[in-house]
């Protein structure tokens, strides 16, 4: 069965000095990425809804990132606020995507850099070694950036070498356009 692995980084988020950081809301400018992304990424979502698990950041931004996700798509069911994910690093979203059971073939996170970045990056230098170079401008993984993967291999074996970038949202290209 083919699987796919779908990164989103959170929206842009506010610059409330003063607020704590799990605290902090979308920007308007956020709000309006958060729909754009979730645009973007609705057609690769499965239309049976029982093979999607979302695992979310419980940061405020994130929620409403996912909400947009929600709204457009019809779906919050299979959706699991891990507070792991807030703080985490590489590592931390391998374990998540290993620990995710194999029943889901949509696995869609939603969380933060740097760990983000640093996993997609994983994923693609093995990809941009065996051509000589890469075609995704990986180095920010901006605000509501995405990424979708495709594998063959159960979520509980996955290691970077099984996952192939089929698609990529660069955010900051599109918000230079």
């Amino acid at each position: 069965m083919q699987r796919y692995l779908i990164l989103i980084r959170h929206a842009e988020a506010s610059q409330n000095f003063g607020t704590p950081d799990l605290d902090r809301a979308l920007s308007t400018n956020g709000e309006a990425q958060a729909q754009s992304v979730a645009k973007w990424v609705t057609p690769f979502l499965d239309a049976d809804r029982r093979h999607i698990q979302f695992i979310i950041s419980p940061a405020l931004r994130t929620r409403q990132t996912a909400q947009a996700l929600f709204q457009r798509y019809g779906c919050r069911e299979n959706c699991v606020y891990d507070p792991t994910l807030y703080q985490t690093d590489e590592n931390g979203i391998w374990r998540l995507v290993n620990e995710a059971g194999d029943a889901p073939s949509h696995l869609v996170i939603i969380g933060h850099n740097p760990a983000l970045g640093r996993f997609v990056r994983g994923v693609a230098q093995p990809a941009a070694s065996n051509n000589g170079e890469s075609d995704l401008e990986l180095s920010a993984f901006a605000p509501s950036s995405c990424c979708v993967m495709v594998t063959r291999t159960d979520w509980s074996a996955l290691r970077p070498q099984d996952l192939t970038i089929h698609a990529f949202r660069d955010s900051a290209a599109e918000d230079a356009r």
